[in-house]
């Protein structure tokens, strides 16, 4: 076997996968940043496809959220969140920047404005919304 092998998911698996990546993003959304950062950790454990839509997608929710739960408890764990979603969207969008490069940005614009570097984010805030007219997105 490789080390990219998939392992075919069960019924059972995909249905909590499913569950648990809306709840994530309904929580997103609500406001939740407990919740979302919860439910963002289960679907990526027991999720089977890295490379899926899905798991780029909550990825970049959860490295989102993430700095909303650090505001309340710092801890390294939950620092090393916002580089592995940086990490997927690199890679997601050296595969489409069309649909992945704002969202890059925004991500790196607010690491860097977690860690205090402003000149740097609000280039990186500024880089993302030019990428997302670039792409024709409206919001």
């Amino acid at each position: 076997t490789t080390e990219n092998a998939v392992k075919p998911a069960n019924s059972s698996e995909t249905i909590s996968e499913a569950m648990y990546f809306h709840r994530a993003i309904q929580a997103f959304w609500l406001g939740h940043s407990e919740r979302c950062h919860h439910y963002a950790g289960k679907v990526l454990q027991v999720s089977s496809v890295t490379g899926r839509l899905s798991n780029i997608v909550i990825m970049f929710i959860h490295g989102l959220n993430s700095f909303q739960v650090l505001k309340r408890q710092n801890t390294t764990k939950l620092r090393t969140i916002p580089k592995q979603a940086i990490t997927a969207l690199k890679t997601a969008t050296s595969h489409s920047r069309w649909n992945f490069q704002n969202k890059l940005h925004l991500l790196e614009a607010e690491n860097f404005s977690f860690h205090g570097k402003h000149e740097q984010a609000k280039a990186s805030y500024a880089a993302a919304i030019t990428s997302a007219r670039c792409s024709r997105f409206i919001h």
